[in-house]
């Protein structure tokens, strides 16, 4: 297929779906941590890999910063690399609330909506399933 990320000012355009591909996560952290969108909007991310509806998304965010979609084309499981996160299903305060740190994965079923709190300054790894950027936004 041979998808490529369009670059920008910051980043360079590059293959997001070759047959292997391996990341080190801690160095991709620390470059979005560098990067002008993360310092000015405390929150910045990077499609690592895609194919066909799967992506596989680095998020870097400041603590307080909330994320989440109110109605997302599919599936999305949220992987907390760093920091401690609040993770919420949507469902209008019926205590479905957790509290996430470093290891922990939440998983949130496609077509409901779902939110995210950052405690700390946290990384997040995000594998969405769907047409869209797992923040009901079309994918690009």
């Amino acid at each position: 297929m041979n998808e490529q990320t369009g670059g920008s000012e910051t980043r360079e355009s590059r293959s997001l779906d070759e047959p292997l591909m391996a990341f080190d996560l801690a160095a991709e952290v620390a470059t979005l941590r560098a990067e002008p969108a993360y310092r000015d909007n405390g929150r910045t991310s990077k499609t690592l890999a895609r194919s066909g509806p799967l992506r596989l998304v680095l998020t870097a965010v400041r603590a307080g910063t909330e994320m989440g979609a109110e109605r997302p084309d599919g599936p999305v499981a949220v992987e907390v690399l760093e920091g401690r996160v609040a993770a919420d299903a949507g469902t209008d305060g019926a205590g479905d609330g957790r509290q996430l740190g470093p290891g922990s994965v939440a998983w949130f079923a496609g077509e409901r909506a779902w939110h995210l709190h950052m405690d700390d300054d946290a990384a997040l790894l995000l594998s969405v399933v769907g047409d869209d950027d797992g923040l009901g936004r079309p994918a690009r």
